[in-house]
């Protein structure tokens, strides 16, 4: 075990404390939240593209502030609906 001092308060690190810490249900939830340029490159589009039909409620997302945010299930789901309006089934 490791011991870090911080302004004279030692602070014991593991690594397995910190393992623990990055794979919780909490963090794992951050990643399944999306920026407009992390959806624009996940649909290999540009960005004003996102935001065009984010705003036309075409791509589904919803607002934090005044800055887009996307589940990437629901970028999932979306594309797969696509898909099948695209080809008629």
């Amino acid at each position: 075990m490791c011991v870090f001092e911080v302004d004279q308060i030692a602070l014991p690190y593991t690594p397995s404390t910190q393992q623990k810490v990055e794979s919780t249900p909490m963090n794992a939830a951050v990643e399944l939240v999306m920026t407009v340029k992390e959806v624009a490159q996940y649909l290999r589009v540009n960005q004003r593209t996102v935001y065009r039909l984010a705003v036309d409620r075409k791509l589904p997302g919803f607002k934090v502030g005044a800055t887009w945010r996307f589940k990437r299930v629901d970028i999932d789901g979306w594309i797969a609906a696509q898909s099948i309006a695209n080809t008629g089934g």
